[in-house]
């Protein structure tokens, strides 16, 4: 077995029942160009499952009814690939954007049928100009946001459709480039998007949108415009309440600071009544220890009034004699 797959270029793996990619089977010096290894019930392909096969120009993963996921680095040391359909394969819903990183001749890409309800942009960005033949017919697509650039690229490929066949699109009466929706609602496009099999991607949902063509689709559609709308506002929406904020805040602290102030300005006007009334004289009082005490010698009555008009003298005027009348 071994020895033949050094000197073949063509090998069919289709109903070998393989739970997994006989990866050991390729060996570093075979010349394989072309691998069809599908109808197998693999789940899973394993990473660098086809390295050694350096020369491989072609590779068709189809009807693999249990494939789920592939590896990021499935395909590492395949860089010669030119070729890649991954197609009529319903477990595989998922694929990740780096998957293909490494594929740099690639220049066809089929992923029809499968159960991708959406695609990144990001799967395709590294080909030049979007000059990738990509088909991903058959998908159950939600046409969001996410999709709008497969839309873009399918118009792509169409004006390149066109370029290479310009008398027999203009005798349909068809202009070009037809990146305006009038010329993608011309009733000739339809009939050429049935024949260009590649470009007869539909919507599955959402149900407004379900079974048309998404490169007929206006931009519009694809609820873009409402993200780019509703950032800004957003993003304004944020700052205003930043600012809001902001203002309470320092509101606040002018009120707290006038109230301390005012709170301040109070205990020194206390303070300072207190100490103006420090300043009055005090009455004085002369406590006698009893009553007989005081009373028995009359010397200490004499004493006690002249104390108390040393102390509290009277007026002049008082003391003035009155005129009898």
């Amino acid at each position: 077995m071994v020895s033949i797959l050094l000197i073949l270029c063509w090998i069919n793996f289709h109903f070998f029942s393989s739970q997994a990619i006989p990866s050991a089977s390729f060996q570093p010096k075979n010349v394989i160009q072309v691998l069809n290894i599908g109808q197998n019930p693999f789940p899973f392909i394993h990473p660098k499952s086809f390295y050694h096969l350096k020369h491989l120009k072609q590779l068709y993963l189809i009807n693999a009814s249990a494939l789920a996921k592939i590896h990021v680095d499935a395909f590492d040391g395949v860089e010669n690939l030119e070729m890649l359909e991954l197609s009529n394969n319903q477990a595989l819903k998922h694929i990740d954007t780096n998957v293909f990183n490494n594929l740099y001749s690639l220049s066809s890409l089929i992923l029809s049928n499968n159960s991708f309800e959406s695609l990144e942009i990001d799967l395709i960005t590294k080909y030049k100009k979007f000059d990738l033949y990509l088909d991903v017919r058959g998908n159950p697509f939600n046409c969001n946001c996410s999709l709008e650039w497969l839309n873009f690229h399918l118009i792509r490929m169409f004006n390149k459709t066109i370029s290479s066949n310009p008398d027999y699109f203009l005798n349909q009466n068809i202009t070009f480039p037809i990146f305006n929706l009038a010329t993608l609602l011309n009733e000739n496009i339809s009939e050429i998007i049935m024949k260009q099999n590649a470009l007869d991607v539909r919507c599955h949902s959402p149900f407004s949108l379900k079974d048309k063509f998404i490169i007929k689709l206006h931009k519009d559609k694809f609820g873009c415009f409402l993200l780019e709308s509703i950032i800004p506002i957003v993003i304004g929406g944020i700052f205003g309440l930043l600012i809001i904020g902001g203002v309470i805040i320092l509101l606040v602290i002018q009120c707290r600071n006038q109230l301390s102030g005012f709170v301040k300005n109070q205990l020194y006007t206390e303070n300072q009544r207190s100490n103006q009334l420090d300043l009055y004289p005090k009455p004085e009082f002369v406590f006698i220890s009893t009553y007989n005490d005081f009373y028995k010698n009359p010397a200490n009555i004499n004493a006690a009034m002249e104390e108390f008009s040393v102390r509290y003298p009277l007026n002049q005027a008082a003391q003035q004699p009155t005129t009898e009348l």
